[in-house]
């Protein structure tokens, strides 16, 4: 595990400056201002901001990302954390949609700027089989999320984001990023990632709703 992390640890070092700079060759407005610490996280985190005394802070854990994505290609990776500390749709509250469209969005861009990223690098194979997973019960997975686009239970979002259980009703663990994706990928037929990047609150929110609604009709 210590070489694992080593090798992680001098790797991070090496590659972060170019993806960086391809992240602004695509978002030439990104300011990149934000403090980059590459730690041990204790299992916390592979990576993703923290504020501490009013100042954010880019967290990269090494030993989660030796562990969920070992010794892969990190530029897909680097390029959704990165798209998180650029977009901003300037939300007052946090509904399921939010996230579906953050999560989802950091997803296809990452995916735009690394085409031959695979579901593990676009960390869509966590839990393992996740997007075949997701397919199977498609349809139903669709429904559920468009049921709580406006919730802010937690249960909910954990169902939806986290790793650990689906929730209720079987559905796959961390189906809302792949189901984010599918809608950005569908608005995205439409707008480039540099529009989809400054669609403000309520454009999101019109954008996220009547992508869905295609994607649910397809199912039907």
């Amino acid at each position: 595990m210590r070489d694992a992390y080593v090798q992680k640890v001098a790797r991070f070092t090496r590659e972060l400056p170019g993806h960086i700079a391809s992240f602004r060759a695509a978002f030439p407005d990104y300011p990149a201002k934000t403090d980059v610490w590459f730690l041990h996280s204790l299992g916390e985190m592979d990576g993703g901001t923290r504020t501490f005394d009013d100042r954010t802070h880019f967290i990269f854990g090494a030993d989660v990302m030796v562990k969920v994505h070992g010794q892969g290609d990190e530029a897909a990776f680097f390029h959704h954390e990165l798209f998180h500390d650029y977009h901003d749709t300037g939300c007052k509250s946090e509904p399921v949609w939010v996230s579906l469209w953050g999560e989802g969005l950091a997803t296809y861009v990452s995916k735009q700027l690394n085409p031959t990223a695979n579901n593990a690098e676009l960390l869509l194979d966590f839990p393992p089989n996740l997007v075949a997973d997701t397919r199977k019960e498609l349809k139903r997975a669709l429904d559920d999320v468009h049921a709580k686009l406006d919730s802010e239970d937690r249960s909910d979002y954990a169902g939806l984001f986290f790793g650990r259980d689906g929730g209720a009703g079987g559905l796959p663990a961390r189906r809302g990023y792949y189901l984010g994706y599918l809608v950005a990928e569908e608005i995205g037929k439409d707008l480039s990632i540099q529009q989809m990047a400054k669609l403000d609150c309520g454009a999101a929110r019109t954008a996220v709703t009547a992508a869905l609604e295609r994607l649910r009709s397809a199912q039907r």
